[in-house]
């Protein structure tokens, strides 16, 4: 058992494993968007393969909100990674072709998306900050644009510099998530089984 502030806390095996969970997918998520972006802009490899291994890590996202928050919710927010990945695959296309005025239209779509999505995590859990997720999903998805334009350009220095940081701010969202779930979780004295 565990005391918190003068509560005491126990943690059951499966609530530390799902904790654990929600902070390493955030970093699986980045790093298989990285890969879709180098088979997009290299032609190597399969982008099906990889938007189903998206899919796999989605749905593990999107399970542990069921457990914590609901089926309705956990639809809700699979409905805000589907658009964000397919914005993103739009984007990237759009670069390609070097159409700019798409690229500027489609990064508008994706900063909305994602400032909608901050404000939905903040909606379904008090112990998740607005400002922090709209902070962490205006970052993420800019990142993301920059990772596809210097993948675009052969930035290969600035790519790697922007992958390290697309890493280190994936690890404060999961941070910030899995914080939030076991704030909540204590809170309502729900039990994860």
């Amino acid at each position: 058992m565990r005391t918190i502030k003068g509560q005491e806390t126990c943690i059951t095996p499966n609530q530390l494993n799902l904790l654990f969970q929600s902070r390493m997918v955030w970093r699986d998520l980045s790093v298989w968007i990285r890969a879709f972006l180098e088979t997009k802009h290299g032609g190597l490899g399969d982008p099906d393969a990889i938007r189903e291994k998206f899919n796999e890590l989605l749905g593990r996202i999107t399970n542990v909100i069921n457990l914590v928050f609901g089926e309705q919710v956990a639809d809700r927010y699979l409905d805000f990674s589907n658009n964000f990945f397919n914005g993103l695959n739009d984007l990237v296309d759009a670069q390609i072709l070097g159409d700019t005025e798409a690229v500027d239209e489609l990064a508008q779509q994706l900063h909305k998306n994602s400032q909608q999505a901050a404000d939905f995590f903040a909606e379904i859990n008090p112990y998740w900050s607005r400002s922090k997720w709209r902070d962490f999903f205006y970052q993420y998805t800019q990142n993301a644009i920059d990772e596809s334009t210097t993948f675009l350009e052969e930035r290969v220095m600035d790519n790697i510099d922007m992958f390290d940081k697309i890493l280190l701010l994936s690890s404060q969202m999961g941070e910030h998530y899995a914080q939030g779930i076991f704030d909540y979780l204590r809170s309502s004295s729900r039990t994860i089984v």
